[in-house]
């Protein structure tokens, strides 16, 4: 698959289960401006490159940047943010290791791109719930696990920063977490609930 239909792809699911009424399960306590404005930059980088002597840095990497900084501000203060970037620095090491021996996943059913989305959603999910802290770990996870990839191959590609399949990694990533995550809160909610109904249908027997 070429750069960037994937994450076109999961845009397109994104704003139909927002629309549909799933904001609170994937995105609780994130407004729907701050949504909205999210979506309009990403729109408005996706084609954009800066120059900045020999350095080329791609728009969707520079917006992942901004929203990096957004996303610390509005983390909530019983989350560390030096934990938090640990996490992502952590994750974005592995990012670079696993990304560069993905080809030893092809023996793998399905895209080996679609393994390391989920083997990531589920450490993300593992370190954090709260959405904007997960958004976070993972905003820092591909943008250092970019800086190591360019840094790896330097020189063939030159110094190009954020190209390639960065941005359909990161959507796949932030992706993959929400959905797991909306998905165990369901399930654990109905869990609870058929235990509360199983319990007082048993007292109401005896």
């Amino acid at each position: 698959m070429n750069p960037g239909y994937l994450s076109y792809i999961l845009i397109c699911i994104t704003v139909i289960l927002l629309v549909s009424g799933w904001k609170d399960a994937l995105l609780r306590g994130v407004s729907a401006r701050a949504i909205t404005l999210f979506f309009i930059g990403c729109f408005a980088l996706s084609e954009v490159k800066f120059s900045l002597g020999q350095w080329t840095i791609s728009g969707p990497y520079a917006g992942l940047v901004i929203l990096f900084f957004f996303l610390l501000l509005a983390l909530p203060e019983e989350i560390s943010v030096f934990y938090l970037m640990a996490c992502g620095l952590t994750l974005g090491l592995f990012y670079f290791l696993a990304n560069g021996i993905s080809l030893s996943l092809a023996g793998l059913p399905g895209s080996s791109q679609l393994w390391l989305g989920l083997l990531i959603g589920l450490l993300v999910i593992s370190l954090y719930r709260n959405p904007i802290a997960q958004l976070a770990c993972i905003t820092l996870c591909i943008l250092s696990g970019s800086l190591l990839q360019m840094y790896s191959h330097a020189s063939l590609a030159g110094y190009r920063l954020g190209f390639g399949h960065m941005k359909d990694h990161w959507w796949l990533f932030a992706f993959s977490a929400r959905i797991i995550t909306a998905a165990l809160g369901y399930i654990a909610l109905m869990t609870r609930t058929w235990f509360q109904q199983w319990t007082e249908a048993r007292k109401e027997k005896e």
